[in-house]
């Protein structure tokens, strides 16, 4: 069977789609991500719904996460009243910048809660119970593993943005 075109850009967006959604992403967030990604020229809303076959609210939603996102975002063209989108084509920085924030909102989120249970452990008196002061004990030495681990993905991240520096001048 011959390959056409169009077959191959659905086979991308396909792609795209099983790709977000393999990292419980929406689907319509990678195909949308793609669309733009393989045009060269800017794509209205209209035919975004058009070749992906979706809904204009579904377009809308995904769209303003793929701007808060700095994947996308949104150009004027002249003689058209109509919004158009272009994608990012920086897939490296999106993804880098993807895993940064991730990261920091679930260590920020987590950060609060390890706290407080510090605070319990060392507030707790065991020394009549050498059951209890063992297991306290270990969970200290857990805690102290978590923020070694937090720490250490904070480096890696640091570092990722510091290769980003070298990446960029290939």
């Amino acid at each position: 069977m011959k390959n056409t075109i169009l077959q191959i850009q659905d086979d991308i967006l396909q792609l795209a789609g099983t790709l977000c959604a393999s990292m419980n992403l929406p689907r319509i967030l990678g195909q949308l991500y793609a669309l733009l990604y393989i045009n060269e020229e800017p794509i209205s809303m209209d035919e975004i719904t058009d070749k992906l076959n979706v809904s204009k609210g579904n377009v809308s939603v995904n769209i303003k996460i793929l701007e808060g996102w700095g994947a996308v975002k949104k150009v004027w063209v002249k003689g058209s009243r109509k919004n158009y989108y272009t994608a990012n084509p920086d897939i490296w920085q999106i993804f880098r910048e993807r895993l940064e924030e991730a990261f920091k909102k679930r260590m920020e989120r987590t950060a609060g809660s390890l706290d407080n249970i510090k605070e319990k452990i060392s507030g707790m008196n065991t020394s009549e119970n050498a059951k209890e002061k063992h297991l306290l004990d270990f969970y200290k030495k857990r805690l102290e593993e978590i923020d070694t681990f937090k720490n250490k993905i904070s480096k890696i991240l640091g570092a990722v943005s510091t290769l980003n520096k070298f990446i960029k001048e290939d």
